[in-house]
C-alpha cells in the first residue's frame, strides 16, 4: 500500500507540474495553424508567470487607490541618471496601468488578486506574441530568430524588473493565499477516500487540483 501511495503522490506531481507545459503546448499548436513557428513559447509563459506574480500578491485596496489617483500622483522607482530611459519607459508602463486599474480593481474586489494575476499574465503574453506577430508577419523576419529574441528579451527583462521593482534577486513577492488558486476538492472525494485502489485514485490523483488543471484537460 506504501509503494501504490507513493505512486499516486508521484502521478500527482507529474499532473501539476505538467499543466504548465501542456498549455504551452496548445499555444504552439493553435500559432503553428496561424503560419508562426512560435520557439518563443518559453519567453512568454515567463513574461506571463513572472506578470502574475507580480501582480497577484497586490490587494484590492491598492487597486482603489491606484484607480482613483491622478497621473501625477502615480510615481514608479527612480532610476540614476543612466537609466532614465528605463524610468521613462516604466512610467509610460505605469501611466498604462493606472488607466487599467479600475478593471483590475473590480476583479480584485469580486473574484479575488489572484483573477487580477492570471488577467495579467494573459495580457502580458498576448502582447509578446504580438510583438512576435509583428516581426514575422508585418516586417518578414525569420521566425526562428525572431522566437529566440522574445526568449532573451524575457529572460533579461523579468529579472531586471524584479530586481528593481521588489529588491529580492529578480524574484516577485511571496503569494499570499489569496494570490494563488486553490484545490479543488471533487464530489464524495473525502467519502471515497478509505476505498482501496479507487479511492486514492479519485481523491489524490483526480481530486484537489486547482482551476486551471481542470481547464487544461477540457482544452486537449
Amino acid at each position: 500500500m506504501e509503494f501504490f501511495n507513493t505512486v499516486i503522490f508521484l502521478l500527482d506531481s507529474t499532473i501539476r507540474l505538467t499543466i504548465p507545459l501542456l498549455l504551452a503546448c496548445l499555444a504552439g499548436l493553435y500559432s503553428e495553424r496561424s503560419g508562426i513557428f512560435d520557439i518563443g513559447l518559453e519567453g512568454k509563459m515567463l513574461v506571463g508567470a513572472f506578470a502574475a506574480g507580480a501582480t497577484a500578491f497586490i490587494p484590492a485596496a491598492t487597486w482603489q487607490v491606484w484607480a482613483t489617483m491622478g497621473f501625477g500622483d502615480f510615481s514608479m522607482v527612480q532610476f540614476g541618471a543612466g537609466f532614465a530611459w528605463l524610468a521613462l519607459i516604466l512610467n509610460i508602463v505605469g501611466f498604462v496601468l493606472q488607466k487599467l486599474a479600475f478593471p483590475f480593481w473590480l476583479i480584485a474586489a469580486a473574484f479575488g488578486p489572484v483573477w487580477v494575476g492570471l488577467t495579467m499574465a494573459v495580457l502580458v503574453s498576448m502582447a509578446f506574441a504580438l510583438l512576435h506577430g509583428i516581426a514575422c508577419i508585418t516586417l518578414r523576419g525569420n521566425q526562428i530568430i525572431a522566437g529566440v529574441a522574445i526568449n532573451f528579451l524575457a529572460a533579461g527583462l523579468t529579472t531586471l524588473l524584479g530586481q528593481t521593482w521588489f529588491r529580492q534577486g529578480g524574484r516577485t513577492p511571496a503569494l499570499p493565499v489569496n494570490g494563488r488558486f486553490q484545490g479543488i476538492t471533487l464530489p464524495f472525494a473525502d467519502q471515497l477516500r478509505d476505498v482501496p485502489i479507487v479511492g486514492g485514485i479519485y481523491s489524490e490523483l483526480i481530486s484537489g487540483h486547482n482551476i486551471l488543471v481542470y481547464f487544461a484537460f477540457v482544452m486537449v
